[in-house]
């Protein structure tokens, strides 16, 4: 009589592999199996190599690897970042000429307001020649900072209060120097007080009535070509965009007037002025308004 032989069939494990040597189990798991299984044999067990597997997976970057990545993130930054940096001035200069649209709005509408007059600029108004205060015409007050001046004008309608929507507008996005919108922000709102004796800046140069190269007052009507207001000529900081800048005509269009050689940058005082020359500014808004008319879009 032949002996009984009983043929073993392994459950698999629901998610189970293939464990070492083809076991159906994985390697970390007990086999339901008898003590002398043939899966615990010598032969049959886990090589080392694969039971140092999992460790191998775990282990993290060497100092060497992490330096390697660190190099080409650098790499990779010193190569995106000048292009980034034109990008954001590019979207800068486009908003800067959006801004002086909207003042070109707001000076038609205070037009329409005032018999076709441009706001005064009390501070240029003098009587003597020489003494022609044309570095700040980017007050928006006196120079004992109560009373308005210039482009501040415009924030005082008779109906609406202000023909400008928002104060911000008369802040260039390229602004490097002492004159943000945040420093003047509460006074320019009405929700905090003015410092007396201390003037209230904007990042704009207006031209006024009073015509900085003629040294007369500016005709009327105007010219289309005649350009009304340009960024900052008060210091080099207040030059906002350094290669050139936006001007504003009195047609309302505004160009971009490219300065590649940096001679208006440079031809700016570092501090603000005391007595500056109005030579200066003649020579500067001259050269501004024979410079050749391009898209204000970069």
């Amino acid at each position: 009589m032949q002996p009984q032989t009983h043929t073993r069939f392994e459950r698999v494990r629901p998610g189970g592999s293939l464990g070492c040597e083809g076991s159906l189990f994985p390697a970390d798991s007990p086999a339901d199996s008898p003590a002398d299984s043939p899966a615990d044999s010598p032969e049959m067990r886990c090589p080392a190599s694969a039971r140092r597997h999992g460790s191998i997976l775990q282990r993290g970057f060497t100092i060497l690897e992490l330096l390697v990545v660190i190099s080409i993130v650098s790499i990779l930054t010193a190569i995106l970042m000048p292009a980034l940096a034109r990008v954001r001035d590019a979207a800068q200069r486009v908003q800067c000429a959006s801004n002086l649209r909207q003042i070109g709005c707001a000076l038609v509408d205070y037009g329409d307001d005032h018999r076709d007059r441009l706001p005064n600029l009390d501070v240029i108004q003098t009587s003597d020649p020489n003494n022609v205060k044309f570095a700040e015409a980017m007050t928006l007050t006196d120079l004992q900072g109560m009373g308005v001046d210039g482009l501040g004008r415009l924030l005082f309608g008779p109906i609406t209060g202000s023909y400008l929507q928002t104060p911000e507008v008369l802040y260039c996005p390229s602004h490097r120097g002492d004159h943000p919108f945040e420093r003047y922000e509460r006074a320019l709102m009405g929700i905090g007080p003015r410092t007396p004796g201390a003037a209230i800046y904007c990042n704009y140069h207006y031209r006024g009535t009073f015509d900085p190269v003629t040294r007369r007052h500016l005709p009327r009507p105007l010219a289309p070509e005649t350009v009304l207001v340009v960024n900052g000529l008060r210091t080099r900081s207040d030059f906002s965009h350094v290669d050139g800048t936006n001007r504003l005509k009195a047609d309302c269009s505004v160009d971009w007037y490219a300065d590649t050689a940096n001679a208006i940058y440079r031809a700016l005082p570092v501090e603000p002025p005391v007595n500056a020359q109005p030579d200066l500014f003649s020579v500067l808004w001259d050269r501004i308004d024979k410079g050749g008319r391009q898209s204000a879009e970069p």
